[in-house]
């Protein structure tokens, strides 16, 4: 038990844990009072469309305070946290950036894609 004591008194990460408790509990109230808010805004805007900008940035904020979070984790304590997101080339377009979430128009045209396929107009007229 002394052994484990003195082991642990004399480890760097355990002052590194008790440094990053210290500093989790006004970094994480700030945080999350900024991105409340920003969404609470965003949304609340969005009829007047000033609010998508704004929850677009609060998508990229939270992004960047996670990254923050892993980055100060490692430092303090000395365990690494892998950063879950994919990489994007410096060189891609804005659809790539995004994630490819806008949709892409066909390239042809076929009669299960189209609505006014002559097989649908007939089942229509009769």
């Amino acid at each position: 038990m002394r052994e484990w004591l003195n082991r642990e008194l004399l480890n760097p990460c355990t002052y590194g844990g008790i440094a990053y408790l210290l500093l989790a509990l006004p970094l994480g109230l700030a945080e999350f009072t900024f991105l409340v808010t920003t969404i609470a805004l965003g949304a609340g805007l969005a009829i007047t469309l000033i609010g998508i900008p704004i929850l677009i940035a609060a998508v990229y904020a939270s992004r960047w305070i996670a990254q923050l979070e892993r980055r100060l984790i490692a430092a303090l304590t000395g365990r690494v946290i892998a950063d879950p997101y994919r990489p994007v080339a410096t060189d891609a377009s804005i659809s790539r950036r995004l994630g490819g979430a806008w949709p892409t128009r066909p390239r042809g045209r076929t009669s299960s894609s189209s609505c006014c396929s002559f097989r649908s107009a007939r089942w229509l007229s009769w």
